[in-house]
């Protein structure tokens, strides 16, 4: 017999301790871990840029005082950041209708690189349905 097997490409709902991780939400609010603000030497604020032709977000650390740098708040206990861009998103028009994680973050020259082709949902649907007992 024949199988036709469709691989799961989305990975582990979790990323491997140590990893990069970033997450996106519907209102524009960008996540990111601390390892991946650890990376990019601990930035004040980022500059959002978009690369439309590939599908690709590029946050660029700058000085707080800058005036296109979107200030990196502090996300919570765990050492996380947080992001508002939600002008930038809508300026592109990206849009999510939930919270995603990027599936390939990656750090180039000091630039966070976020691919939009390459997203997973980073929430868990909330299930309409129960298990029969």
């Amino acid at each position: 017999m024949t199988r036709d097997w469709q691989v799961y490409e989305d990975g582990p709902f979790y990323s491997p301790k140590g990893s990069i991780r970033v997450t996106l939400n519907a209102v524009g609010e960008v996540m990111i871990n601390r390892q991946a603000f650890e990376a990019m030497g601990r930035p004040e604020a980022l500059v959002p840029m978009f690369d439309e032709k590939n599908g690709v977000i590029g946050l660029q650390p700058t000085a707080r005082h800058m005036p296109n740098g979107f200030p990196v708040r502090p996300g919570s206990y765990s050492g996380n950041r947080r992001l508002n861009i939600r002008r930038f998103c809508l300026r592109h028009e990206i849009r999510v209708e939930y919270t995603v994680r990027f599936r390939t973050p990656e750090i180039e020259n000091g630039i966070l690189v976020l691919d939009l082709r390459k997203l997973v949902r980073a929430t868990r649907a909330k299930s309409t349905t129960r298990a029969k007992r």
